[in-house]
């Protein structure tokens, strides 16, 4: 670690430097305290070190914390196991761009003392996805500020992936809409792995599936009988470009796309459909893989959207990455069965020669691909802003969503499927084609 002067220490030299040169050439009365103003940056300069050297062998450890609402809290513990106290350290906190310190200090001095522990928290307002917090980047200044240290970094970056929401309200809309349109399909005992009912027992009957909680109390013999499974493989790919973060934080198009699919696919596994998730940016792929059923394919399936991660790319970036995660689902992903397929993205007309190719090879294996495009019509906003300020966003998002419609006017006609309306329709939508193949 390098000790650099600062502009105080040589501010400093130049005052004491006039002040030695005048005791000896005028007043020999004003050597003693000239040298003793001389050799302070030296005492400061070997305290500094001493201080680098004690920090060798200090001991940090991070923790995270996980709460509602998308805000977790992150812990920092510092130990000084030496007899030596540190003093004084300016830290500051890395962590993500896309997420808000909400509690702690983003910078600040810390003082630690001999054997002991200081604990740094924080607390952050999180988005959907992958980021990361940390580590401590510290400087180390003596007492009089003459010196500073380069900078350092104490403890490890911690990752924190945060799923998106489940939420009831869609959930519940499902329920509503399907059995007020008849779209629910009658549940039938077979093979599968989700309780459909318990009967009588029958000469045959596996062993391992008798419930023997009802032997014991009404020495009868009973079975646990499964659902038979609905083989309708649905898969959904997030978009995770750049281009999908725009907008407040919660209110993106990625945000609203990923507590959308992860709605669904909850209401979906409860229905006993088997499921995959995808995600991507401008150089990572995530995916849970082939679909599966059940309680593992919903948790595989929020595993991966927790993984989305911001990153800066341009148009060509997004371009190749579309490619290759629709090539790396044709050719790793998809069963041989028909399967049906929602893309969430922003349609751009860079990237509709690129989907219209791969859907025509989808479309050739017997697959249905659909383009789900959100249409952003308002953001919501807590905070009062002035009415030219309402005026001009108002003018702006209508601009936006006509040049939207004009891009999925052209995608359909290339052939493309695209679902394109607000948010809260969105799930209404999927769920009435996946029936509607189903059936």
């Amino acid at each position: 670690m390098a000790i650099h002067a600062t502009t105080r220490l040589r501010l400093y030299m130049l005052s004491t430097a006039l002040l030695l040169a005048g005791a000896i050439i005028v007043d020999p009365t004003f050597l003693p305290p000239a040298l003793l103003l001389l050799s302070l940056p030296v005492f400061s300069y070997i305290a500094i070190e001493s201080n680098y050297k004690i920090l060798k062998s200090i001991k940090v450890s991070g923790s995270v914390a996980m709460e509602t609402g998308g805000r977790f809290f992150v812990e920092y513990t510092i130990i000084n196991p030496t007899r030596i106290p540190i003093l004084p350290v300016e830290f500051s906190i890395q962590y993500s761009e896309l997420i808000k310190l909400v509690k702690g200090s983003k910078r600040g001095l810390l003082i630690i003392p001999p054997r002991a522990k200081v604990k740094l928290r924080f607390s952050f307002h999180g988005r959907l996805g992958e980021h990361f917090v940390g580590p401590l980047k510290i400087v180390l200044r003596d007492l009089f500020g003459f010196y500073r240290s380069s900078d350092e970094y104490l403890g490890k970056a911690l990752v924190v992936n945060i799923p998106p929401t489940v939420e009831e309200v869609i959930v519940r809309k499902l329920l509503i809409y399907a059995r007020s349109t008849g779209l629910v399909k009658s549940r039938i005992p077979g093979e599968g792995v989700e309780f459909y009912d318990i009967r009588d027992y029958s000469p045959g009957d596996e062993a391992k599936r008798i419930v023997w909680r009802i032997y014991a109390s009404r020495r009868m013999l009973a079975i646990w009988e499964p659902e038979k499974e609905v083989f309708q493989p649905v898969l959904f790919i997030l978009d995770g470009t750049r281009e999908m973060w725009s907008g407040p934080m919660s209110q993106s198009m990625i945000e609203h796309s990923a507590r959308i699919i992860s709605s669904i696919i909850y209401y979906l596994v409860k229905r006993g459909y088997p499921v995959s998730a995808t995600v991507f940016n401008e150089s990572l792929v995530h995916t849970s893989g082939k679909p599966m059923h059940g309680y593992h394919g919903y948790m595989e399936a929020l595993r991966v959207l927790s993984k989305v991660k911001f990153e800066e790319g341009d148009e060509s970036h997004r371009r190749r990455a579309l490619s290759g995660v629709l090539s790396y689902t044709y050719t790793r992903i998809l069963p041989r069965d028909r399967s049906i397929i929602f893309l969430f993205t922003h349609l751009r007309d860079t990237i509709i020669d690129e989907i219209a190719a791969w859907n025509n090879l989808y479309k050739d294996k017997g697959h249905i691909l659909y383009i789900v495009h959100p249409l952003i019509t308002a953001y919501e906003s807590d905070s009062d802003v002035p009415e030219w300020v309402a005026n001009i966003y108002r003018v702006k998002l209508i601009e936006n969503l006509r040049e939207d419609m004009a891009v999925i006017s052209r995608a359909r006609g290339r052939g493309l499927k695209v679902i394109a309306v607000t948010p809260d329709l969105i799930p209404q939508r999927v769920m009435d084609i996946i029936e509607r193949y189903s059936s």
